[in-house]
């Protein structure tokens, strides 16, 4: 298989954006730009030069909706999400070309193949304050037995490997489809509507941060990313600086390197 480089796949993760986006404009499904996409488009006009991937977010409803019917509409393009299939690895979706291989050194992608691809998180309300710390300490619980199933031993050396398998001893008879189910079955729970302040799977699960009200989201604005117009929340400046603080800054020179550890491959 022939490897591709990391700019030839920053060309293809930009092909799948807008392939992904015309369908979403064509079928009145709401996405935004999220996280280091994001900051990229607002910092510099496009990728952020040391990046390597693409995040984009939607409102539980259109996620579930997309889920529903985009499979099969574009060409060789796919959704995965636990939705829809139980035993993936990921909280969230992914849409990825079939025609490329992703490798990732950290975690395994469980029973499928996945390719280059391109991240999809949920946005949902988040509870009252008196549900609040209940969903977060069952949000955190399932996502570190998720990390610990499909985290590979072999990314692991020393102490850190020994606690690693320690713990996958631990969760042996934890499945990835139970706790996916599990995880899908808390964030449905009929108690935790609201219609004010919300957040996604990985900015609720990880980092705790101030929610937002959806008037910070909504109704969406547009944003130039590599020369094209994309969704982008109603008041990105807020959205960024609650998850990055003073996003303008730059990273030291040394922390300027891809985040991800991955090689991608033509099939």
């Amino acid at each position: 298989m022939k490897q591709i480089t990391l700019d030839e796949l920053k060309v293809l993760q930009l092909e799948l954006l807008k392939k992904i986006t015309d369908y979403c404009e064509s079928n009145n499904i709401t996405y935004f730009l999220a996280y280091g996409t994001l900051l990229g488009a607002v910092r510099h006009k496009g990728y952020i030069p040391w990046d390597d991937d693409i995040d984009l977010i939607m409102p539980r409803s259109d996620y579930n909706r997309f889920l529903e019917c985009f499979n099969g509409q574009v060409p060789n393009l796919v959704v995965a999400a636990p939705e829809i299939d139980p035993d993936y690895y990921a909280p969230y979706a992914n849409v990825y070309d079939d025609r490329t291989l992703l490798v990732e050194d950290i975690v395994s992608h469980g029973k499928r193949d996945i390719g280059i691809k391109i991240d999809i998180f949920p946005l949902d309300y988040i509870p009252a304050e008196d549900l609040y710390d209940e969903m977060w300490n069952q949000s955190r619980a399932d996502q570190s037995r998720l990390y610990v199933k499909t985290k590979k031993l072999s990314y692991c050396h020393g102490t850190e490997f020994i606690k690693l398998a320690v713990r996958k001893i631990l969760l042996l008879f934890y499945s990835v489809k139970r706790i996916q189910k599990r995880h899908l079955r808390h964030i449905k729970d009929e108690r935790y509507k609201s219609d004010g302040p919300m957040m996604d799977v990985v900015e609720f699960t990880y980092r705790r941060k101030m929610p937002l009200h959806e008037s910070f989201y909504f109704p969406v604005s547009k944003i130039s990313f590599e020369g094209y117009d994309f969704n982008a929340p109603n008041d990105y400046d807020k959205v960024l600086r609650n998850v990055y603080g003073d996003y303008m800054q730059l990273p030291p020179e040394e922390e300027r390197v891809p985040k991800h550890c991955f090689r991608a491959y033509w099939k």
